[in-house]
Formats: C-alpha cells, sequence, structure tokens
C-alpha cells in the first residue's frame, strides 16, 4: 500500500465499491420519519438506455425503510417498488420512510420517492422486516444530515449491472457470484437489492426477443440465505392480455439442490 494510502482510505474505497456505498446515499431523520437523499447518474442506468435501474431504486429504498428513527434491521422479509411517473435520468432525488408497524417480531415501512416534493412522488415502495435491530457496522443508525454513507467520488464502478458481475447463461438466466461488493455482512448472504437487480435483469433479458422493455414494478421475497458461492436467477414470462408483461424469476443457489433463495416479480413495459 502507497504511504500516502491509509487504511481509512482504503475502507472507503472498498465500501464505496459495495452495492451499498456506490449509491452515495444520504440519510437522516426527523420527527420520526427516515429522510434520504441520493445522485441519480448514468452507471446506475439500464444498459443502452437513460432509464435508472428499478432494482438500484429498490436499494436504496431497503436502506431507508430498514433504518428508522430507532436504529437499522436486518433482514428484509419482502420488499415492493413501483413507478408512478417516470423517474428522471440525473439529478438528486428524495426519499422519506415512514413506518406502518413496529410489532415485537416484525417492523413493516413505506416509502416515497421524489424530486422535491414529496406529495408528487415518482415512486412508491412498502417492506417487512424482521425486527432485528443492528446493533453495530455501516447503516446502524441513520446518518446525521450532510454525511453520505459512502461517497462514491473517484470510484468507477462502472455500471450497476457491473458491479454485479452477473453471467448470462442463457435466454433469461443469469448467475451471480457471492461475491464481496455484493455481500451482507450483517447476515451472510448476498444484499437484498444486487439480489431485486439480478432478478430484473434477468426479466429484461428473457423479454429481449419481444423488444426492449423495462421494469416498472418489481417486488422480492426472501426466502432462504445464500449457502453457495453463487446463485442463478432464471425468468419466466407469464401469459396474460393486461397492461405490461409481468416475469417471474426465481433465485436459486447453484448446484444440484438448487434451493430457492428468494422470488422476484416484475411488470416489465416496453421503453
Amino acid at each position: 500500500m502507497p504511504a500516502h494510502v491509509s487504511d481509512a482510505d482504503e475502507d472507503d474505497a472498498r465500501w464505496s465499491a459495495h452495492i451499498i456505498g456506490a449509491l452515495g446515499l444520504e440519510l437522516w431523520s426527523d420527527d420520526g420519519l427516515t429522510h434520504g437523499r441520493a445522485t441519480l447518474r448514468p452507471d446506475m442506468w439500464a444498459p443502452g438506455t437513460e432509464v435508472p435501474r428499478l432494482g438500484v431504486l429498490a436499494t436504496m429504498v431497503d436502506v431507508i425503510i430498514g433504518s428508522p428513527p430507532t436504529g437499522a434491521l436486518n433482514p428484509t422479509v419482502d420488499l415492493r417498488i413501483a413507478l408512478l411517473d417516470r423517474p428522471p435520468s440525473v439529478g438528486d432525488i428524495g426519499l422519506v420512510g415512514r413506518v406502518l408497524k413496529h410489532g415485537q417480531r416484525l417492523f413493516v415501512g413505506e416509502s416515497v420517492l421524489h424530486t422535491g416534493d414529496p406529495d408528487a412522488p415518482f415512486a412508491r415502495a412498502i417492506a417487512t422486516f424482521m425486527n432485528n435491530r443492528i446493533s453495530d457496522g455501516p447503516g446502524a443508525a441513520p446518518a446525521p444530515p450532510g454525511v453520505r454513507q459512502a461517497p462514491p467520488d473517484g470510484v468507477d464502478i462502472g455500471s450497476f449491472d457491473a458491479l454485479l458481475g452477473a453471467r448470462v447463461l442463457g435466454r433469461g438466466i443469469v448467475a451471480m457470484d457471492a461475491h464481496p461488493r455484493v455481500s451482507n455482512g450483517q447476515s451472510g448472504t448476498i444484499q437484498g437489492g444486487a439480489q431485486a437487480l439480478l432478478g430484473e435483469i434477468a426479466a429484461e433479458h428473457a423479454l429481449e426477443p419481444l423488444g426492449r422493455y423495462a421494469s416498472v414494478d418489481l417486488e422480492i421475497r426472501y426466502l432462504n440465505r445464500v449457502r453457495t458461492e453463487s446463485v442463478e436467477a432464471t425468468a419466466e414470462v407469464l401469459l396474460g392480455d393486461l397492461s405490461g408483461v409481468q416475469v417471474r424469476v426465481p433465485l436459486r443457489e447453484a448446484g444440484p439442490d438448487g434451493r430457492i433463495v428468494s422470488l422476484v416479480t416484475t411488470t416489465c413495459r416496453v421503453l
């Protein structure tokens, strides 16, 4: 390590290359609400478009809803995010998270994403967590105003798709290793937003023969920890006559057992 590079600098660089750190998400709490701010950038877009990945927005929401003023929680049980309007391509966005239920075993919260007016959101999300308080580590509690969890300045991740290191194995079949940049250190599995993003990528890949689709509504249910070195997402297009195309994407552990890890269901529409 060069003499001018400190251990703290290396830690910042590693965290900024993690899927959560790369968000550059600022958190604070006020009057019982959790607030967030982030800047949408080209590396958050789906390749070949200027549309932010819904899985990236889902990762932000996972942090916001899972960080109530009383302290961050883990793990996520389920999460759904739906676009209400076309999201901006670049620039600052705001997030507001509120508690719906804080029970003994389960915590339920919702969030809106907006460009300046919380009463005119472009997306809405709801999520359920196990009521297990994270006692230490990054994200243990909302950060104070003006302090981002990990500034991405100077760290080139290429894109969030590239950050996953996903590999296409066949039409609508995409694999991802459980590497440090997508790890959830608190529970020893793959971070929930990374799983959502992998499901989104697999769904859009399955739809490529029909045109260029983008996800506008994404739900993920977390069923098991990842015990293997990689997971595989296999997209199944569900036929129907209503608006949009729905795709079912189970994520399974690689190997002969193929134990299901999570289930993504996403509605996609032509760009």
